[in-house]
């Protein structure tokens, strides 16, 4: 069964925590995190579209790469700034994804 769009990545965004609450994760709180991110992993696609499946395992590989580092330090990713500002573009992508799919209906 497809997921839609709008659920995936609400899924996503209710397990990661806000970005202030992020940067402030000890260890413990990073990993129960990335626990509940890869409990979702596998219910996150497919979407109706395999645009929005890219956008939304965008979305899910910069979360648990942050998560993981606990803070984030390597490649583009350096912060828990850097890792929310990157999440934030993929959910922006999937909104005017869901606003075309609305558009055409």
């Amino acid at each position: 069964m497809r997921r839609s769009s709008a659920v995936a990545l609400v899924a996503l965004t209710v397990v990661a925590p806000d970005p202030v609450d992020a940067a402030a994760l000890d260890r413990e709180g990073c990993d129960t995190v990335l626990e509940r991110l890869r409990e979702l992993d596998p219910q996150l696609t497919p979407t109706p579209d395999a645009g929005t499946d890219r956008l939304v395992r965008g979305w899910f590989e910069v979360a648990e790469e942050a998560f993981f580092e606990c803070p984030p330090r390597t490649g583009d990713i350096d912060s828990f700034d850097d890792a929310y500002a990157e999440m934030t573009r993929f959910e922006a992508e999937v909104d005017v994804g869901l606003l075309v799919e609305i558009g055409g209906s």
